[in-house]
């Protein structure tokens, strides 16, 4: 970025606010989910899947949502046709 009529302690702070303006990126994803959020995927996997899966008393959690928390609303990832 080229600014014209600026001094170099001028230019040096207007670095700094810029630097200050960067989000940092996450690192990891949080795997706590909370009640709401747990009801709802619980509310759609028993939807999505026969219930004769509870017999053996394993819990198990979606790939998908563990992967992404937007398989709740959006369901199962279908590639759009071109």
């Amino acid at each position: 970025m080229v600014i014209g009529g600026l001094s170099s302690r001028d230019l040096k702070k207007l670095k700094e606010d810029q630097k200050r303006r960067l989000t940092a990126t996450r690192k990891k994803r949080s795997t706590r989910l909370t009640e709401k959020t747990m009801k709802k995927v619980f509310k759609k996997f028993d939807q999505d899947h026969e219930p004769d899966a509870y017999i053996n008393d394993d819990v198990n959690i979606d790939e998908h949502v563990k992967m992404n928390d937007s398989y709740m609303r959006t369901g199962w990832y279908v590639p759009k046709k071109k």
